[in-house]
This record gives C-alpha cells, sequence and structure tokens, in this order.
C-alpha cells in the first residue's frame, strides 16, 4: 500500500492507494508497487498484511464511509478497451447518446472532419458500456479511466487505436459530464494516472435494460488484442517502506508471428464457448452469499478492484473474457489466462466454486496436484516428481508451497523472504527455510532464485490453452483457473483423461490429477 504527496493546491488529504498502478493489470501484478510479488501456482498474489485499519474493513463499511473520508480510493474497475454491443435497442439508445453528446460539444477545427466524430462516437459507446456495466456490478462502482496525456501518447504501449485524448477524455468523457450523465468520483487516482468516473442515473435511467441485466448487453475485452506482451519490471527510483519499489510493466508492441497469430485464434475460439450468461452461481446460501461479497470486497480493495453487489453477481460473472499476458517482453516467461472474474472465486476454506453452475448444471472442478513443483521436477530436471514435493519440507504444507513457488520466481538472491512470509507459522527463520528447501528437493535446488517461475508459467499455461480449447471446439464451456479447471459435472471423466494426456504431450511425464467426486451428490448444493 502506498500514500501519495498532500496536494497543497486543494487541501485534500493524501490518497490511500490500495494497489498504486493496478488498473487493468492481472492478479499477479496487482500489488507490485512496493515489490515484486512471488507467485502461487494458483496464480494469487502473496498475502499482504493489513498495517491500517480500513483495510479490514467490509465492503458495505467502506462503501459507506467513502462519502465521509477524502483519502480512500473509492471502489472501481478497470477501464476495459473494446466492446461489442449485443443488443440492438442499447445500441440505438447509445447512438442518441452520442448523438447529443457531439451536438453538445463546442466544435473545433479538428472536430468538423467526419473520421473525428466518428472517433469520439465509438469513444462515448465504449464509456458508455464501461459505466453500465460498472453499475450493474455494483452502483458504488466507477470506472478508472486513463488521464494523463503520456497514458495515450507513448507509441510503445498497446491501445485500441480509437483512443485518444481528445477524443475520450475531451470528447466522451467531458461529453458524457455535461449531459449529466457521468461524474467523476476522483481526479488523480492511481498514483495520478487516472480518473475514477461512474454512471449517474439519469444515463441508467435513459437505457432500455436496466439493473443487473444491462451488463449481458455488452462485451467488454480489457485489452484491444488477446496476446499481451509485458515489459520487464523496473526499479523505481525510490524506496517505499523500506522495500524496493517497482514500476508496473505496461503491455508493449510486438511483430506478429504465426505462434502469436495462432494463440490468437484459439483464445477467441474459447472466449466464444465462455460466452457471458453461461455461467452462473444461483442457490447460494446466504451465508455462503455474504462470504462471497466479503471475499470479493477485500480483494477488490487491496488490489484496486470491483466488487459485486448482492443483486450484481451475475452480471459480475458477464465479465468472462480471457487474454494471455507474456512477461519481461518474452514469450517464453508467463503466459497465464486472465480477464475472466470467475478466475477469483475463491475457493479455500470456503469451497465457493461448487456454486458455479454452467447453463445451469452443476460443475466439478479438478486440478493438477502440486502442479508447480512437480512440474519443477519435469522440467527443469527431467526426473520424476514426488507426488507432492510440498510435504517433503519441514514446515506446514500451506507455508512450504507458498515458500517454494517463491524461490522459484524470485531472482537473484533469496537473503530477504517474499512479502508476506509468517515466520511464527513456518516455525523457522527465512535462511534456515531455504538451506532446509535446497537439502530435501536436491534435484531442483540449483533453480532456486533464478526467476524460472515464469518460465514454468509459460508450460503450464499451454497446458492449460489445450484443455479448454479441447472442449471450446464443441462450445462447450472449460473454466481454466491457471492449473485447474471447471466443466459440467458430466464431463468430469472426459476432463481428467484431457488433462492426463496434454501434461503427458507438453511435458512428457504423467501428472496427478485430483478433485471433485462427480457422483458425490452431497457436493452439489
Amino acid at each position: 500500500m502506498t500514500v501519495s504527496a498532500m496536494d497543497t493546491t486543494s487541501g485534500e488529504k493524501p490518497l490511500l492507494d490500495a494497489a498504486e498502478g493496478s488498473v487493468g493489470v492481472s492478479p499477479e501484478e496487482a500489488v507490485s508497487s512496493q515489490n515484486a510479488p512471488a507467485q502461487t501456482d494458483d496464480g494469487e498474489d502473496w498475502p499482504v498484511e493489513a498495517d491500517d485499519d480500513p483495510l479490514t474493513w467490509g465492503f458495505d463499511r467502506l462503501s459507506a464511509w467513502v462519502g465521509n473520508a477524502q483519502y480512500i480510493i473509492p471502489p472501481h474497475q478497470p477501464f476495459h478497451q473494446k466492446v461489442r454491443v449485443t443488443s440492438c435497442a442499447m445500441r440505438e439508445a447509445i447512438g442518441v447518446i452520442t448523438a447529443e453528446v457531439l451536438a453538445n460539444r463546442r466544435p473545433t477545427t479538428r472536430d468538423h472532419t467526419a473520421e473525428a466524430k466518428a472517433k469520439i462516437a465509438s469513444n462515448v459507446e465504449l464509456l458508455v458500456a464501461n459505466l453500465v456495466v460498472a453499475a450493474a456490478i455494483n452502483p458504488v462502482l466507477s470506472v478508472a479511466l486513463p488521464s494523463k496525456a503520456a497514458w495515450f501518447s507513448d507509441a510503445t504501449m498497446v491501445r485500441n487505436p480509437i483512443l485518444s485524448r481528445r477524443a475520450t477524455i475531451d470528447g466522451a468523457r467531458a461529453g458524457l459530464i455535461a449531459l449529466g450523465l457521468a461524474e467523476i468520483t476522483r481526479q488523480g487516482a492511481l498514483g495520478g494516472s487516472y480518473t475514477l468516473v461512474r454512471a449517474t442515473a439519469a444515463l441508467t435511467d435513459r437505457l432500455p435494460v436496466r439493473g443487473p441485466a444491462s451488463a449481458s448487453c455488452f462485451v467488454l475485452e480489457a485489452y484491444p488484442d488477446l496476446v499481451i506482451l509485458r515489459a520487464k519490471k523496473t526499479r523505481a527510483k525510490a524506496q517505499k517502506g523500506g522495500q524496493v519499489a517497482w514500476n508496473r510493466p505496461e503491455a508493449v508492441r510486438f511483430l506478429e508471428t504465426p505462434e502469436t497469430a495462432g494463440m490468437r485464434q484459439r483464445i477467441a475460439i474459447i472466449n466464444a464457448a465462455n460466452r457471458p450468461g453461461r455461467v452462473t452461481m444461483p442457490d447460494m446460501s446466504p451465508q455462503d452469499a455474504e462470504a462471497l461479497l466479503d471475499k470479493l470486497s477485500d480483494a477488490a480493495f487491496h488490489r484496486g478492484g470491483a466488487a459485486p453487489s448482492a443483486g450484481g453477481i451475475d452480471a459480475w460473472l458477464g465479465q468472462t473474457q480471457l487474454h494471455r499476458i507474456f512477461s519481461n517482453s518474452d514469450f517464453g516467461q508467463g503466459g497465464r489466462f486472465y480477464g475472466a472474474n470467475w478466475q477469483l472465486i475463491p475457493d479455500r476454506v470456503l469451497g465457493l466454486r461448487r456454486y458455479v453452475r454452467i447453463d445451469g448444471e452443476p460443475t466439478v472442478e479438478l486440478d493438477f496436484k502440486s502442479c508447480a513443483a512437480r512440474m519443477a521436477y519435469h522440467v527443469l530436471a527431467r526426473v520424476e516428481a514426488p507426488a507432492d514435493p510440498y510435504l517433503l519440507l519441514p514446515v506446514p504444507r500451506t507455508v512450504a508451497k507458498t515458500a517454494l513457488n517463491a524461490m522459484l520466481n524470485m531472482g537473484g538472491s533469496l537473503k530477504r523472504p517474499y512479502r508476506g512470509y509468517d515466520e511464527e507459522a513456518g516455525g523457522m527463520p527465512w535462511p534456515a527455510l531455504v538451506e532446509a528447501t535446497r537439502s530435501a528437493l536436491k534435484p531442483v535446488a540449483a533453480f532456486l532464485g533464478t526467476g524460472v517461475g515464469l518460465v514454468l508459467q509459460r508450460r503450464d499455461s499451454d497446458i492449460a490453452e489445450e484443455v479448454m480449447l479441447h472442449f471450446a471446439q464443441r462450445d462447450i464451456p472449460c473454466l481454466g483457473i491457471h492449473d485447474s479447471f471447471l466443466v459440467a459435472s458430466r464431463y468430469a471423466g472426459e476432463l481428467r483423461d484431457v488433462m492426463l494426456a496434454a501434461y503427458r504431450r507438453q511435458i512428457g511425464f504423467e501428472a496427478i490429477v485430483t478433485g471433485d467426486d462427480a457422483s458425490d451428490p452431497s457436493r452439489f448444493p
């Protein structure tokens, strides 16, 4: 967590950024502003201990408090750069709004051209879609809209070409605000690079579909491309809280190849099968529904993301479009799938994924046992792996899993622990755990501290693509969460066979697949 410098001109208190620069980023990079976080093989960030009481508050209390305090960032979600409007009635309504924005805009020399007007119109449609979907998920949500000129002018970034400061900020945003259809909830948020904008009741009241159902009229994508290559993280100039500060890497341009073109085509097939409306979470008990919202709101506040309201869960689940993110300007690193909100449904302890339905059917979740640890043996050492390498470490399994994956992800020295390491829970100092790991896992000891974890992520993401594509080619949704997958329960046996075959083909060793017993009726609510 970072605290920005006080704005001496406005007299406001400092902004408390839950995840500075985290807008539009994958969960693996959401808290990278203070330190480069290690990753579990579930793709989750290492736990970040709250150092301020508001971080422990529930979403309702936080929402109520936002209006009375100037140093809490209002709840928001990222700005999505692409939209497809699926409702003719909604498209007509947005067309009327666009005409009003253009008519109300004070014309300039540049605005007289048909191209300039078309660009503003496209931006109005895009911004309205973002605002409406955010309001459908939760009426208090804002959209984090880029506001700095550098964001629009940086030639190295991957951006939707329709976006420009003139068309997006001076045209669409200013036009909707002038008509009373949008409002700014925070200027200069998230490190000063974004302005938070929210739909007003005047906008939602003009639409043919209102409330959570309005989200089904749009298909939003976070990026203009389905294949994203991020630059390498760089150290920031300042040190924050005694820890290394890291600049969040931006998506960069790359030379198109047959490999990247093929990736894009396959992701499009997967997204078509996982289209909005097919994934729902009905029949939740009130207690579990409250637990889900609490978990999502806590995660959203830490990451600067969005949590749904009780009536907006289906709208939230409607954001299903996946993309692949590669790291360090290298297509050999990373490559995992991100972007679908169902990936964020917590399952540990609470077991909330059991409520997920695909086309109304109960689902089964299967996963690769100890995926990152076993894959390290198979890919790096080219030897057979223990059934569960985490059990070989002299610490509780949960600590061992987090620590080993941190050591594989960390580059350079292992003298300092990953952020969040609990020495009390581990029962030993970090240096002792590092030595114990090297001793217990000798075949992979040489790879600890080399940052090779991102190379392993490329391998497991290729397996995930093969598994999801197998079903998507028959228009069967398969929901991938890195190394685990959900399908309708009738496909449980087929999913197991496909996972084993994909791992064998990609890695050359046998995997262990664990998960739900589809024959156990007590598993389904």
